[in-house]
């Protein structure tokens, strides 16, 4: 069963880290969970690191730490009236490690983080820190997209159609089990997708002759099929709705079209952590489905990783 008992949202005023609360609030008020705001003010003497509110660069050395505290407070307000919204304020050198530090700290179950910030130009959060808490973080990741619908903070279940991705490794793994139950416990649509990569037919040998295309084809999307159903439990039906669905293409564009065939209101991916390969497979695959998703990518890594520096 799922457990999420703490929830760390960092914000910096924009309005995709207000929608990121959106759904942090919403994920609180399903699993009875603690949510923490945190906004990391980046010391960096250059302007592209300041973040805005209200049309103003937020500058450290020039404002009361008070005033600060009084705005970001308001701003939680704002964007979560009624919900018991902790808020914290750190100041750091690097705003990625602050986040996977503190989330380490308080013990977060989920981290809920918005793609783009402050300015909403395409210089993302997303490739600087939203990338980097994705891979580094020692829990779940919920990245919320521009393009993501606001997540009314009322509704019965946070999520109803779920996307799964699955490639059959081990990251891949602990996202299906995540999304099966989160899809069991809202008694949601689940969709489980494999992407076929590689056309099967240019995956035999040429020395072996002449290759049926379409049988190559067919007998692959039945085994990646096979393969999908054996994940699932025995009573997997009886507590959501699941459908298995194979495609050959690019993953990160098969993704977001099954997310949009079947109005999905999360995609669930794993992702790989820490060394260059890793770090090549989640551009290539996540950072491309952030691009274009409409919905949260809840993104599920291989272990729990270890503080990098000290909370500042």
């Amino acid at each position: 069963m799922v457990s999420i008992t703490r929830i760390l949202c960092p914000v910096d005023f924009s309005a995709c880290s207000r929608r990121a609360l959106d759904y942090a609030v919403a994920m609180g008020r399903w699993y009875g969970a603690r949510v923490t705001a945190l906004h990391v003010f980046p010391n960096l003497p250059v302007i592209d690191g300041v973040p805005m509110y209200r049309g103003q660069p937020l500058v450290l050395k020039d404002q009361d730490p008070a005033t600060l505290r009084a705005d970001f407070e308001a701003f939680v307000r704002t964007a979560s009236p009624g919900a018991p919204v902790e808020t914290e304020i750190l100041e750091a050198t690097d705003v990625q490690k602050a986040i996977v530090n503190y989330a380490e700290f308080i013990r977060a179950d989920l981290i809920v983080l918005g793609t783009h910030g402050r300015s909403g130009v395409e210089r993302l959060i997303v490739g600087s820190v939203a990338e980097r808490v994705g891979r580094h973080a020692g829990c779940p990741v919920m990245l919320v997209p521009p393009r993501a619908a606001s997540k009314p903070q009322h509704l019965p279940v946070p999520f109803s159609r779920i996307v799964c991705a699955v490639d059959f490794a081990p990251t891949s793994r602990r996202a299906f089990d995540m999304a099966l139950e989160l899809a069991e416990e809202a008694d949601a649509h689940l969709t489980l997708l494999h992407a076929i990569e590689v056309p099967p037919e240019l995956q035999v040998p040429m020395t072996i002759g002449e290759v049926d295309v379409a049988a190559a084809r067919a007998a692959a999307e039945a085994e990646a099929l096979q393969h999908l159903r054996e994940l699932l439990p025995g009573d997997a039906r009886t507590y959501c709705k699941v459908h298995t669905d194979v495609r050959e293409g690019r993953p990160d564009r098969l993704i977001v079209e099954a997310a949009a065939d079947r109005q999905a209101d999360l995609i669930v991916m794993g992702v790989a952590n820490h060394n260059a390969l890793d770090r090549l497979l989640f551009g290539d695959s996540t950072h491309a489905v952030l691009r274009s998703a409409r919905c949260p990518v809840l993104t599920v890594g291989t272990t729990t990783a270890q503080p990098q520096a000290e909370v500042a």
